[in-house]
């Protein structure tokens, strides 16, 4: 199995509803997801949240839904399951990323706005960490 068969299929839409959509989907699955349903279903329900947060500019909130996730994807251990978890926790920590730079546009320049810079040092600070798990 190539690992470009196995990849995340994203498709959320701004005016789309998030109860509707998972963020995660397995495409080329040899076991038809059967090993990760149950955690598969928990991180699109973790990473839903984190997006209807940050629509919300709740930040912290959304910052601890893809904790939430990322954990869950420690959890997937099946051995020909690991690149599929792998994949997972990139594009999570790809979502992070971009909360990351949306809080230093807004913590930054002549218009900051110091209400989210310790949003913005937190995100940072999770960002290092996963870094330093992988």
């Amino acid at each position: 199995m190539k690992l470009d068969d196995l990849s995340p299929l994203s498709k959320m839409d701004e005016n789309s509803n998030d109860e509707e959509l998972n963020k995660i989907e397995l495409l080329g699955c040899p076991f038809g997801g059967k090993n990760c349903r149950k955690h598969l279903a928990a991180i699109n329900k973790s990473y839903l949240d984190s997006v209807r947060h940050q629509r919300e500019k709740n930040y912290l909130q959304a910052i601890e839904q893809l904790k939430l996730a990322y954990e869950k994807t420690d959890e997937i251990q099946q051995s020909s399951c690991l690149k599929c978890a792998a994949l997972f926790r990139t594009t999570i920590t790809d979502s992070l990323k971009n909360i990351h730079k949306e809080l230093q546009k807004m913590t930054t320049g002549i218009f900051r706005n110091k209400r989210y810079e310790e949003v913005y040092n937190v995100a940072g600070h999770v960002l290092r960490e996963w870094e330093q798990n992988n």
